[in-house]
């Protein structure tokens, strides 16, 4: 049973990549620094945030320069970008709920636009409306 478990990194060396990849890069949001060493989040996230507390016996390692909106795919909200150093963090920007409404209500409209039933554009109400008339005019032949 003991030979199956996988051999353990020896402590420091994901530290040590992290920091690697941020010097060669400069500043990297926790997905960026998860494609560029090639691990999966959950084994990543735990290491960076104890990089970026301040602790007795390293202090504080990493520091937040700015934050992102963007990431391929993901919700969208303010994404820390990171940085070696133990500088003060950037102020983490307030909610925009305007323009998150507004954007949501422009993609909510775009998605139901293009419901399409041999014409491209017909909404839902539309298909309907034509399908009931539709429905009344065999009805009454049968």
């Amino acid at each position: 049973m003991a030979g199956n478990k996988k051999p353990r990194r020896p402590y420091g060396s994901l530290i040590a990549r992290i920091t690697r990849a941020l010097e060669v890069n400069g500043e990297m949001t926790r997905a960026e620094i998860c494609r560029e060493i090639g691990l999966p989040h959950d084994k990543v996230s735990a290491v960076i945030t104890r990089m970026h507390k301040r602790t007795p016996n390293t202090g504080k390692q990493l520091f937040i320069a700015r934050y992102v909106f963007d990431d391929e795919g993901k919700r969208r909200y303010p994404r820390a970008v990171y940085q070696l150093g133990d500088k003060e963090d950037a102020k983490k920007p307030a909610d925009q709920h305007k323009e998150n409404r507004r954007r949501y209500e422009a993609n909510r409209k775009a998605r139901v636009a293009t419901v399409s039933f041999g014409s491209a554009g017909w909404t839902r109400r539309q298909i309907i409306a034509f399908f009931r008339k539709l429905k009344q005019a065999v009805a009454p032949a049968i």
